[in-house]
């Protein structure tokens, strides 16, 4: 089981990484050892991993994060305020329903929009939420209709 936990972690570790460095790495991918490596947290599997392995590289001393912070890349899609959010019942996926009318279904991990947006509401949706079995979606809005659609 360690060896599971050992692998389940640097694999979450690896997805935090690309999340917070992932622009600056498009950008230039020696940025990785540059900029991105040296203000990785210092507990993660990551920096305790490579730091070691580009001695000759740019060290944070005072200020460095211990861990991941919580907050994580913002999902954006939505062209007017987004008024209602939900998880899916096995936390994989993420709904939101807004003024634009329109329902989007997310990657919870990778906040990558899954599939284009849900449109068939013809005023702000207000109310989402997945069917306990997160198979379904329902959907209510000021157009005076609730909709179901397939998750």
């Amino acid at each position: 089981h360690s060896e599971f936990k050992d692998v389940s972690s640097t694999a979450m570790d690896v997805q935090r990484f690309i999340q917070v460095f992932g622009g600056m790495i498009l950008h230039s991918t020696p940025h990785l050892y540059v900029s991105a490596l040296p203000f990785s947290p210092s507990n993660c599997p990551l920096s305790r991993k490579f730091s070691a392995r580009f001695p000759n590289t740019l060290r944070v001393t005072v200020g460095r994060d211990m861990n991941w912070p919580a907050v994580q890349t913002p999902l954006r899609g939505h062209t007017s305020p987004v008024s209602s959010v939900s998880f899916s019942p096995d936390g994989t996926r993420i709904v939101t329903g807004s003024r634009d009318k329109t329902v989007r279904l997310w990657d919870a991990a990778t906040g990558q929009p899954v599939g284009e947006p849900l449109r068939g509401h013809t005023d702000s949706v207000w109310s989402v939420s997945f069917s306990p079995d997160g198979a379904r979606i329902v959907t209510a809005s000021s157009d005076k209709t609730v909709r179901l659609w397939d998750a």
